[in-house]
């Protein structure tokens, strides 16, 4: 939960989540993977999933959780 709880800051940040989305990774790898992109050994995501831009979620716990969680 805490990794999921990371990668929901990071996007809350404005920050881009296709590089988190070129491969599995983890959000500390994140400034490794542009590096990557920017030199064309890596190629950025075509398709990221709407789960973060758009909140469909119902259950007011989990969004309780995501935004106090420290």
């Amino acid at each position: 939960m805490r990794r999921l709880k990371k990668v929901n800051d990071y996007y809350q940040k404005g920050k881009n989540l296709s590089v988190l989305c070129t491969v599995k990774v983890i959000l500390e790898y994140a400034d490794e993977i542009k590096a990557l992109i920017s030199k064309g050994l890596a190629m950025p995501s075509k398709h990221i999933t709407g789960g973060y831009s758009e909140n469909k979620n119902t259950n007011k716990k989990v969004g309780f959780i995501l935004r106090r969680w420290k």
